[in-house]
Parts: C-alpha cells; sequence; structure tokens
C-alpha cells in the first residue's frame, strides 16, 4: 500500500530537486491530457494516481510522458515555469482545475 500523500510544502521540495537535476521537464511541451488514474506513477511523488484521482499527461520532446496528479501538476507548472530559462520559458495554456 502506498505511503500517505505528502504535505504540499514537501511536493514543492520534492519536485524543484527533480527538475535542477533534470528528471522532470521545464523546457517546451506537446500535449497535456487529462483524465482519472488507473495505478499510474506519478513522475513528481513516485506515488500511484489512483482511479478516483485526476491523472495529468504531458507529452514531452520525443515519445516521453510525464505523469502527474493533479496537485503534483499544479505545483510542477509552477516551478517549472519559475526555474525555466527566458530561452525555454513558453507561454503554456496549461490548467489545473
Amino acid at each position: 500500500m502506498d505511503e500517505p500523500f505528502p504535505a504540499r510544502d514537501n511536493l514543492r521540495v520534492l519536485i524543484r530537486r527533480k527538475l535542477t537535476d533534470g528528471n522532470l521537464p521545464r523546457g517546451a511541451f506537446g500535449a497535456v491530457s487529462q483524465t482519472y488514474g488507473s495505478s499510474e506513477v506519478c513522475d513528481a511523488c513516485a506515488k500511484h494516481v489512483s482511479p478516483s484521482d485526476v491523472l495529468y499527461r504531458v507529452y514531452g520532446a520525443g515519445y516521453r510522458c510525464f505523469h502527474f496528479h493533479r496537485a503534483c501538476f499544479s505545483i510542477w507548472r509552477e516551478c517549472a515555469l519559475t526555474l525555466a530559462s527566458p530561452r525555454k520559458r513558453t507561454d503554456w495554456n496549461l490548467s489545473a482545475p
């Protein structure tokens, strides 16, 4: 069974570390889709996205697809925009309900 979902401040620290280490994307992306999870592992927090949770799929360069919980997606997007260099930053029109 998964451990409890990390607190928002802990998620922010974890996501910023993964962005800095290059384990999460912070450049330009392709499509973003959302659906309900089916036990995919979130690339931000490493917890499973259950069928009752919203799953965000973010398609990166090539064929890479990143999975996020709703909260993880929101924090990742905010942090990625903050850390993106002016040349790599995009004006994404991504909304997290």
